[in-house]
């Protein structure tokens, strides 16, 4: 291994260990956790996406989850379709779409879909055969568990965007999940399309280094931390935060560490 690929493994650890830190900060002293995760993650995004997929691949994995999921948040709150009816609150908005969600969808997204990756056990830049239609379907499940977790804290407690009619999910519709399912699927199956059919040259040290893979379920665990934490900081809507607790374990915390193993042992033979 290069002394550059020793540094930029090095950084990626010095990233997961400052998300983690600012992220149980945060929520020890109540301050917005999101905002420090879309943040941490998009710089993640850019240096681990360019090392695998080369920086010009990776701005287009941005531009499609950019374009994506603002057309199809716009789209709902105009007509309902595919999430249901709600509307953002605050400012900051591009139409009617705050502009920090687009990252949001860009950090999980990428994690998950890399994580898709080491479920399947498929360590490199291709996606041919059936991984176009896998990758993008497993990738979706991970994704979507993370928004099993947030959707009710930050909407239905903290009001950043608001479901007037409610919905069975600790007020939030049924709608809204398969709307997600439908969204990031979309996104990561235009991604892996454009994979299939335009072959990516790429430096393959990094997809050899065991810590290059490692650091990405250990970041998507970290995007868990604020939801197993939150019950012991605050005091109000513990139904929904101790809900929350047991929901991530047993679907954020379960996935990464199933991808843990399975990174560790395609590595170890």
């Amino acid at each position: 291994m290069s002394l550059s690929t020793k540094i930029g493994i090095l950084l990626f650890w010095i990233l997961v260990v400052v998300f983690y830190a600012l992220t149980i900060l945060a929520v020890s002293i109540s301050a917005p956790v999101g905002l420090i995760g879309v943040f941490v993650t998009f710089i993640f995004v850019i240096l681990h996406g360019s090392r695998l997929y080369g920086l010009r691949n990776t701005v287009i994995f941005i531009l499609i989850t950019f374009v994506i999921s603002w057309s199809l948040e716009s789209l709902s709150i105009a007509t309902g379709f595919p999430f249901g009816y709600y509307f953002y609150t605050g400012l900051g908005k591009i139409g009617e779409v705050p502009w920090i969600i687009m990252p949001a969808y860009l950090g999980t997204g990428y994690l998950s879909w890399v994580i898709a990756h080491t479920l399947l056990d498929n360590y490199n830049q291709e996606v041919k055969g059936k991984n176009v239609i896998l990758i993008p379907m497993i990738a979706s499940f991970v994704m979507v568990m993370w928004d099993l977790c947030t959707d009710p804290i930050l909407s239905t407690i903290k009001g950043e965007w608001v479901w007037p009619t409610g919905g069975y999910y600790f007020g939030v519709p049924m709608s809204n999940f398969f709307g997600w399912f439908f969204t990031v699927f979309s996104i990561y199956l235009v991604f892996a399309l454009f994979l299939s059919r335009f072959r990516v040259d790429q430096d393959v040290t990094w997809s050899k280094s065991k810590s290059f893979w490692l650091v990405v379920p250990l970041m998507y665990f970290g995007l868990a931390i604020q939801f197993i934490l939150s019950p012991f900081f605050t005091t109000t809507n513990p139904t929904i935060y101790w809900s929350i607790f047991l929901i991530s374990i047993y679907t954020m915390v379960f996935v990464s560490i199933i991808s843990l193993l399975h990174i560790n042992q395609k590595f170890n033979k």
